[in-house]
């Protein structure tokens, strides 16, 4: 009996050694995985060996481990010499992870969440005001805003958007300011230096393609209008054609115009208008077409079908829209002077401060008042033409002796200084020091596309006047 209560008491022992090592076993496993897994295997015996060493201590050396220091030492850890298998069992069913490395990290790798706050500007709003009424601090929105790059938050305009988004601290991380459809402004904090740094985020838009056929019945510029075709591209109608057609004198009632040109979309929403791809002028039946081509070598201009460029030297007139008041004329009876003379120049009527163009790329030779001309630009094109722009209100921004122009630039502004009856632009033009008639001259021939890329052009001219051919002539009521 004796005997029996003893063995029944070592049972017990036994029993209650294995339950601590369950415990301890489950315990081990919640506290000690972050450092078993970390990469400090080369320091102090990990916690969990320690763990299997001490419960196998406790136990009678000669016996059989328990079922916690069983689970504890079939278990392979980074940094033991421990690698023991259980009965029964192989390495095959019991892998070993001694040539792994795993990292387990329990606050979890998913990405944080934030907001954005977003703002619309208003009338009278400033960065810093937008920036208080969405819970920054004045300090931290001065930061920001004189973060290097960043001064055009000084220029906001209303209807415009500015979005913030704040880290976990509730300081600025990135904000952003849509100052255009198309670029945004955005500052983003080092979380290193606690600065700010600026850049432009460039978008891409998404483009689609418009055609328009009419029928004139005032002017191209009324019938444009009256359907909604941009001004843009209405402007550069007219330039490009500006070198072939005077505007003015050469449209009749019932002539026809074809246009094909870009709209721009940024998410559905219309944002601005492209690029003018290709006209066709349809004037008493003789039909004039451009066709915008870039070549490989990335220059880009408008051509007729046999790849003849537009562009001439030289524009036919100085102003987009006139009237024509005084022809060339080798005799003319002076209307101030009341004196027969020659007239040089072609006189035409607009409206004062009326932007003058430059018919062509050269240096400005003079610039200011020529005696009867009044407040006058002359300007040199090469060694064998020259213009001359007379009676001007003023001389526009820029331009003086010695500066470079281009075709189009604006020199100055109608007027009607110097001998002058009223506001208006007289206009010479000089071949090899002889005037000439501006409106009858012939002009340099124009470029033309190379040969190595006709076999390009000639498919994207075949295209694209299938095109303007399908289109049917919207008739536009009267308009005067």
């Amino acid at each position: 009996m004796l005997i029996l209560k003893i063995l029944t008491l070592v049972r017990l022992r036994r029993a209650i050694v294995s339950l601590f090592g369950v415990l301890a076993a489950a315990t081990a496993t919640i506290v000690a995985i972050p450092a078993v897994f970390s990469d400090e295997s080369d320091q102090s015996t990990p916690p969990m060996v320690k763990l299997a060493e001490s419960a196998l201590l406790e136990e009678d050396s000669n016996s059989t481990p328990s079922p916690a220091t069983r689970l504890l030492l079939t278990s392979r850890f980074p940094g033991s010499s421990l690698g023991f298998t259980p009965d029964h069992q192989t390495d095959s069913e019991f892998p070993s992870f001694q040539n792994e490395t795993h990292s387990i990290d329990f606050a979890t790798d998913i990405p944080e969440t934030r907001q954005w706050l977003e703002d619309q500007v208003r009338r009278g709003d400033t960065f810093v005001k937008i920036s208080l009424r969405n819970g920054l601090s004045y300090q931290q929105a001065l930061n920001v805003a004189n973060a290097p790059g960043a001064g055009i938050l000084h220029r906001i305009k209303p209807g415009q958007t500015i979005r913030f988004q704040l880290d976990s601290e509730q300081q600025p991380d990135t904000i952003q300011y849509a100052y255009l459809p198309l670029e945004t402004l955005e500052i983003t904090r080092d979380k290193e230096t606690g600065t700010y740094q600026s850049r432009i985020l460039s978008h891409m838009p998404d483009i689609r393609i418009r055609s328009f056929r009419g029928t004139i019945e005032t002017s191209v510029f009324h019938t444009s209008k009256s359907n909604n075709i941009p001004n843009s591209i209405i402007d550069e109608l007219i330039r490009v054609y500006q070198r072939k057609v005077d505007f003015y004198r050469d449209i009749n009632k019932q002539d026809k115009f074809s246009i094909i040109y870009e709209e721009l979309y940024r998410d559905g929403e219309r944002i601005g208008t492209g690029k003018l791809m290709a006209a066709e002028l349809e004037l008493s039946g003789d039909k004039i077409h451009a066709i915008r081509y870039t070549d490989p070598d990335g220059h880009t201009d408008y051509y007729s079908p046999n790849g003849q460029s537009l562009s001439f030297g030289f524009l036919r007139s100085p102003l987009k829209f006139a009237t024509i008041s005084s022809h060339f004329s080798p005799k003319r009876l002076h209307p101030v002077t009341k004196e027969w003379k020659p007239h040089r120049g072609v006189d035409y009527s607009a409206p004062l401060g009326t932007p003058v163009m430059s018919t062509g790329d050269g240096r400005v030779s003079k610039a200011g008042r020529m005696n009867g001309y009044g407040i006058t630009v002359v300007i040199q094109h090469s060694d064998k033409y020259q213009s001359l722009y007379a009676h001007l209100s003023k001389i526009a921004k820029g331009i003086k002796p010695g500066t470079r122009v281009k075709q189009g630039d604006i020199i100055g502004y109608v007027g009607s200084t110097g001998i002058s009856t009223g506001p208006h632009l007289h206009y010479e033009f000089r071949v090899d020091g002889v005037h000439q008639n501006a409106v009858t001259v012939k002009l340099p021939n124009a470029k033309q596309v190379q040969n190595e890329f006709m076999t390009e052009f000639n498919m994207l001219t075949a295209d694209t006047l299938r095109q303007i051919s399908s289109l049917e002539p919207i008739q536009v009521a009267t308009s005067r």
